[in-house]
């Protein structure tokens, strides 16, 4: 992000990578129409209200006094009620992904030949949590 920055307040442009220089000319083209912005703000609304909820979740399971008192005395403080409303959480989450992929797709141009697969951010989760409670690494 910084060097897309770089490329875009430089006179002359910077470079991405080794081979690849953007000119700054590129960042100030006139008459380019932006297509579609009012669904995007709102897909990207709809997205960052997702994962503010989400990041309260995770704060309020892995915040002070879960896992970092218990991990200072060796101890894990996460139980399966912890872990598993976390997943519910995890599962919200991406159901709001999908929405937003359902209603926005083909306007904003993504999730084109999205095929969903059939086990979920759940599903991986719970199988982790369950190997990790029966004791096996």
């Amino acid at each position: 992000m910084g060097l897309l920055a770089a490329s875009m307040s430089s006179p002359t442009g910077s470079y991405i990578t080794r081979r690849l220089h953007v000119p700054n000319e590129v960042w100030s083209i006139g008459g380019v129409k932006l297509p579609n912005v009012p669904e995007k703000i709102r897909a990207l609304e709809i997205l960052l209200a997702a994962l503010t909820e989400l990041q309260m979740a995770s704060s309020e399971v892995f915040g002070a006094g879960n896992v970092s008192s218990g991990m200072a005395m060796g101890i894990g403080s996460i139980g399966p009620k912890e872990a598993n409303a976390w997943v519910l959480k995890l599962e919200d989450f991406s159901n709001v992904c999908d929405n937003v992929v359902n209603d926005f797709g083909k306007k904003i141009g993504v999730g084109e030949g999205f095929v969903p697969k059939k086990t979920t951010w759940g599903d991986k989760l719970s199988r982790r949590f369950e190997k990790f409670a029966n004791g096996k690494k």
